[in-house]
């Protein structure tokens, strides 16, 4: 029998009304008739998840039911443009943040389903979100009304200019290749060398030791394991721009020193200095071509109204088939296929794994160029909730009309990363050593005398997420916050300029700074530090914004302690302060950093002592 209504909110609810459920789009706290979205998924994440990717398989049939014809465009597209595309990546933390959107419509879809309202009224809702909430919840009602909210709808402007960056993007490779020619040294080859193994990883966290060998925190001690094996390496590294390498400048400098030792056993590569003109040329045409056909192809679904989520997904597909987004993806295709060796079918070839584009680009040409043994290197976190992970990191490739599936190795970094795989085969994934994040193994109890009354504040990649974690931590106020020493411990890669409001209260961490020793550490969910600090032992406290999905790597875990407003953190810093605490350090949660046995293994070879 149908009594009760339910109202939705797309930020927090009125106050509660007799007779009515209350179903809000961020997190807050629950009652008999107020329920959290944000908890709902947690509770049903495994019909969420597929729900979610059936609605990604809708997307992939609809463009392909309109690549009727074998013509070179829509074999591109079919072949290798939709797995370079966001519907692919599915990167919903950093790209895409539509993505989460269009899970919380799913699963306000599901919610409803669960149980019989007499009637439904979703209270300031975008637009475009209601457009979606009335096909895919019929015969309900809609109150527009001006409400604050942390949910994020990405839209497509400016369409006019979107061709005209891809142009301008291209004629800056073409300033930087006439740049590189003048700068070329005599005998400098581009070209990758034979070899026994190619690595593909980005110039970031790195630095060389007294014989000039690169070292990474990628790789520890996996290259003298190679060295030691006789193995013949071509490092290809791609920039990221960072404190430590800001420009692209400063990287081809630093790769030109790891060649200057002349180490036979290794060579080094940058593939931002690898272009070509005819590699650019070649990969506009692509891109012009994509263009015109995804334009025409996304007129054409938006006018039929088969796809009632189409509002939601229309930005991702522009940024996928017609932005400089796709330009970039046939660049690095192009220059790839025209700098790797030939015949790869005697190496190994290995690539830092977080399902983006380039990833499938190097994988298809490997396959090509007869390559059997293909390893993806997953060197961070896997998070339940990162949907880069949802599909198989296994992919489809047509190789001389025949369909080959790569990579054929997943090195994985734990088995708790392992576990969050869950539509990878299971047989492709090997446990190998984990140098990025690699446990220590010192067990200690410390007592509550011993610690301070720090909190270490620890920043995140993304500033924006940083800037509001702090603005959390703001609410408790100066008075509060003022009894205990408050460190900020930057992310490696931010150049974020702390605003001037925290400087009362808010200290740059000290060189060498004991984590251990703090009352409490505060991160945000999504940073890799928390598990750094929850494996040694630290109490951590994670930041899970709002209308968010908890993307924390310790997500499952036991004694870690999300929070998502300034109340809840009050209750923490005191609970700790008149807590006695004793640290049983928990089970690590990734593999050893010892060694090099298992790289080997993988790569064909064996470790030499």
């Amino acid at each position: 029998m149908k009594s009760k209504s339910l109202f939705v909110y797309y930020g927090v609810a009125d106050t509660p009304i007799k007779n009515v459920d209350f179903l809000c789009w961020s997190r807050v706290e629950e009652s008999s008739n107020i329920r959290s979205l944000m908890t709902f998924i947690d509770s049903n994440k495994v019909e969420c998840q597929k729900r979610f990717l059936d609605f990604i398989d809708g997307v992939k049939r609809a463009l392909f039911n309109e690549l009727k014809s074998d013509s070179p465009i829509d074999r591109l597209f079919k072949e290798q443009v939709w797995y370079l595309s966001r519907f692919s990546e599915l990167s919903n933390h950093v790209k895409s943040k539509n993505f989460d959107i269009i899970l919380k419509v799913l699963a306000t879809e599901l919610f409803c389903e669960t149980k019989s309202y007499s009637s439904i009224k979703f209270i300031g809702f975008p637009k475009p979100i209601q457009d979606v909430l009335n096909v895919l919840v019929p015969n309900s009602e809609f109150i527009n009304q001006k409400v604050i909210s942390t949910n994020t709808l990405q839209f497509v402007r400016f369409k006019f200019l979107i061709i005209g960056k891809s142009f301008a993007y291209l004629l800056s490779l073409f300033a930087r290749y006439f740049r590189s020619l003048l700068d070329k040294k005599e005998g400098e080859s581009k070209k990758v060398s034979d070899c026994d193994v190619v690595i593909v990883d980005y110039l970031y966290d790195f630095n060389t030791d007294k014989s000039g060998e690169y070292r990474s925190r990628y790789w520890g001690e996996l290259p003298d394991g190679m060295k030691k094996a006789g193995l013949k390496v071509a490092w290809l590294h791609i920039f990221v721009p960072h404190a430590k390498v800001p420009s692209i400048k400063l990287a081809n400098t630093i790769v030109s020193s790891f060649n200057s030792f002349k180490l036979p056993s290794n060579k080094h590569y940058l593939w931002d200095d690898c272009l070509s003109f005819s590699g650019l040329c070649k990969a506009w045409i692509l891109h012009i071509g994509c263009f015109i056909k995804s334009k025409k192809i996304r007129r054409q679904l938006k006018r039929g109204g088969d796809f009632p989520l189409w509002p939601l997904v229309e930005y991702d597909w522009v940024r996928s088939f017609e932005s400089v987004e796709n330009l970039k993806s046939l660049v690095f295709y192009n220059i790839a296929n025209q700098i790797l060796p030939k015949d790869l079918s005697a190496s190994t070839v290995i690539y830092i794994s977080e399902n983006q584009p380039w990833e499938y680009s190097l994988v298809d040409i490997a396959l090509k160029r007869g390559c059997t043994n293909i390893v993806a290197s997953l060197q961070a976190t896997v998070r339940y909730w990162d949907f880069r992970y949802l599909q198989s990191l296994q992919k489809p490739h047509t190789i001389d009309k025949s369909v080959l599936f790569a990579p054929h190795t997943i090195a994985a970094n734990s088995l708790f990363s392992s576990k969050n795989l869950h539509n990878t085969p299971a047989s492709i994934i090997k446990q190998v050593e984990s140098y990025r994040m690699g446990s220590s193994q010192i067990e200690f109890v410390v007592d509550k005398k011993s610690l301070t009354r720090d909190i270490v504040i620890a920043g995140e990649y993304s500033d924006s997420h940083t800037l509001m974690l702090l603005s959390i931590i703001c609410q408790l106020g100066v008075d509060f916050l003022s009894k205990f020493n408050v460190y900020y411990r930057p992310h490696p890669s931010s150049r974020l300029i702390i605003p001037n409001l925290y400087n009362s209260w808010l200290k740059r961490i000290p060189d060498n700074y004991d984590l251990i020793s703090a009352l409490l550490v505060i991160t945000d969910a999504n940073t890799s530090f928390a598990a750094d600090c929850w494996e040694m032992g630290a109490s951590v406290a994670c930041f899970v914004e709002p209308s968010s999905l908890n993307m924390s790597p310790l997500y499952g875990q036991e004694s870690i302690t999300f929070f998502s407003h300034s109340k809840k953190l009050h209750e923490l810093i005191n609970y700790h302060m008149n807590s006695a605490r004793e640290f049983n350090k928990p089970k690590p949660l990734f593999n050893t950093n010892k060694g090099s046995s298992k790289w080997l293994t993988i790569i064909g070879t064996k470790e030499f002592n």
